[in-house]
């Protein structure tokens, strides 16, 4: 197994313009090396990986904000080297794991996005049998990323400007009890 990220690639196969040129050209050079294997890696446009004997695999990736990249590619070879035994392989093809929709994750994500609060169950009503409203508002990680790395270039404490907090509200008979 070898993963060049696409830059390394394309400095010895050439451009790759296309995921169809990128398959070709990896594709001969993992049979030109007698690789078992070759994984692309293609920063927001995820991974390809490249085998003998089957249909390249192109794998998205999920979209974040990244600090330091530092090690990525030694954590990614790691991963595949383990996950690439004989019979983790034959469990993969029998479930046919290579055929998932590579956006599950966010389709899961939007689908439960809101199913936090939307019914009340009866250690609720127990517990916050006084308290009525909102039980809270999930933090924008971006927007708060945001304004921390601000804050810190303008060499302001971390809470200047609109910062979350967590409100203590006071205990109901049963939280004073347990």
């Amino acid at each position: 197994l070898m993963t060049p990220n696409l830059s390394e690639l394309e400095a010895v196969v050439g451009p790759c313009d296309t995921d169809e040129a990128l398959v070709e050209k990896a594709g001969n050079l993992r049979g030109s090396l007698e690789l078992g294997a070759i994984l692309v890696t293609r920063s927001e446009a995820g991974m390809t990986l490249i085998e003998s004997d089957m249909p390249a695999q192109h794998l998205t990736a999920s979209a974040q904000e990244v600090f330091d990249v530092t090690g990525a590619g030694d954590t990614v070879i790691a991963v595949m080297a383990g996950g690439l035994s004989a019979g983790e392989r034959k469990i993969s093809d029998r479930l046919g794991l290579g055929q998932s929709d590579p956006g599950i994750r966010k389709l899961v994500d939007q689908e439960t996005a809101n199913f936090a609060y939307e019914e009340t169950y009866l250690i609720d009503k127990i517990l916050f049998w006084l308290e009525g409203g909102e039980r809270g508002i999930a933090v924008d990680a971006k927007q708060e990323s945001k304004r921390l790395r601000e804050n810190d270039a303008l060499g302001k404490p971390t809470t200047d400007g609109d910062t979350p907090m967590i409100l203590r509200r006071p205990r109901g008979l049963f939280q004073r009890i347990f």
